[in-house]
């Protein structure tokens, strides 16, 4: 009987992990909150400000730092941690290599007193509230799971003749660290008219 209660336990213990780990953030903790997963959807995004870093490395393998940069400044500024990372590209055919530059930009809360950063990478930036076609997914923070999802979603525009009013952003909604690789949210956005 005891090895039966110990067995029962360790499977419950097992599904509340796994149903944690599959839950998406929080929408308390995020600002720009994920559309259901598998099609592309059109949705209002609020008005943000925003702290970017400019990068012109492999922005996936530069993910960790451009993360810990932003969030130190965020921290520093003694702000609450706005989720989502998000990567600013320079359209959807854009690639890993490409020579234009990308930028990671985190949100911040509203308020009118943040400082302005002393690195010279860092920008504040402010993002007018519109609408965004968007498409969500899951898996590995890598080029290989992002890529075809771009080409969905330019040729859902493409199909739609939907006319872009802005630069494509990637969202990412879990640190790496701290999710595995399936459970890990991610969501292409591109502001649209």
């Amino acid at each position: 009987m005891p090895n039966m209660q110990a067995t029962f336990f360790f499977r419950a213990l097992c599904v509340a992990v796994a149903l944690f780990a599959a839950a998406p953030v929080h929408a308390a903790q995020t600002l720009l909150p994920m559309s259901p997963i598998g099609k592309v959807w059109i949705k209002q995004v609020p008005f943000f400000q925003a702290i970017s870093l400019s990068i012109r490395k492999e922005p996936f393998a530069a993910m960790d730092e451009s993360n810990l940069k932003l969030s130190r400044f965020v921290a520093m500024q003694r702000f609450e941690q706005i989720r989502p990372l998000a990567l600013e590209i320079s359209g959807l055919e854009w690639e890993p290599g490409s020579p234009e530059p990308v930028a990671f930009f985190m949100p911040l809360p509203s308020t009118d007193r943040v400082l302005v950063p002393s690195d010279e990478a860092m920008n504040l930036m402010e993002y007018t509230s519109g609408k965004v076609a968007s498409i969500s997914f899951r898996g590995p923070y890598d080029y290989a799971t992002v890529q075809p999802f771009l080409r969905q979603m330019q040729a859902w525009l493409k199909d739609t003749e939907t006319i872009t009013a802005g630069k494509p952003r990637i969202l990412f909604y879990h640190h790496r660290a701290f999710r595995p690789d399936m459970f890990k949210c991610i969501e292409i956005q591109v502001p649209v008219r």
